[in-house]
């Protein structure tokens, strides 16, 4: 199976042109505190941009139902990308639930949606994401062979492949991991992160 490649904190169109170019399936563009924060204007036009065939996710942290309804109105991306909402605060857009990484993160997922063993869980590491801290392998593993998850937290090129033998995400999702400064995105690492993960669905080891 094809271990699907989101490339997050995408911040001007060239990279995110670049980005596309590469082959990965999602491009996310941050629209909360962060060194790769971009504006709803920025994050508009960008969506704009990229090719039809790669999915946009506009990532958010503890958003507002106003601030829901701004990013989905004018931006229109695919999915949002946040911490788990109540039922009641989601506006009719998909959404993917972040979870970070802890010693009860399993639990937590299991109360979000008890009865879908099947849903779309976004893994990263303890605390704010885009920090490139690990998560716990083991956990991930059995997470991952309960639900389609996005693997994040500190994945780069020279890892991600024996992350994905480990884990067998459904997706794998990097940041910090290909840039050359914090924000700054290198299209290099970015071809070396997919060549990877590429490299790894060829040997049998995806999910």
């Amino acid at each position: 199976m094809r271990t699907r490649i989101k490339v997050c904190g995408i911040r001007d169109l060239p990279t995110a042109l670049q980005t596309a170019d590469l082959g990965v399936d999602a491009i996310g563009f941050v629209l909360s505190e962060s060194p790769r924060r971009v504006t709803l204007d920025e994050a508009s036009r960008l969506v704009e941009s990229v090719p039809s065939y790669v999915t946009t996710v506009a990532v958010l942290r503890k958003p507002t139902q106003d601030e829901i309804r701004a990013v989905a109105k004018r931006i229109g991306p695919d999915l949002i990308q946040t911490e788990p909402l109540p039922e009641s605060e989601m506006t009719g857009a998909r959404f993917i639930p972040v979870f970070h990484d802890s010693d009860f993160v399993e639990a937590v997922i299991d109360a979000y949606d008890p009865d879908e063993r099947d849903q779309i869980v976004h893994l990263e590491g303890p605390g704010k994401g885009g920090r490139g801290i690990p998560v716990d392998m083991e956990r991930a593993k059995a997470i991952a062979a309960r639900h389609r998850t996005v693997l994040a937290g500190g994945l780069n090129p020279q890892n991600v492949g024996d992350r994905i033998g480990e884990v067998r995400p459904w997706a794998v999702d990097v940041s910090s991991g290909v840039e050359s400064s914090p924000g700054k995105k290198d299209p290099e690492l970015i071809r070396k992160f997919v060549t990877a993960v590429r490299d790894a669905d060829s040997k049998g080891v995806s999910n």
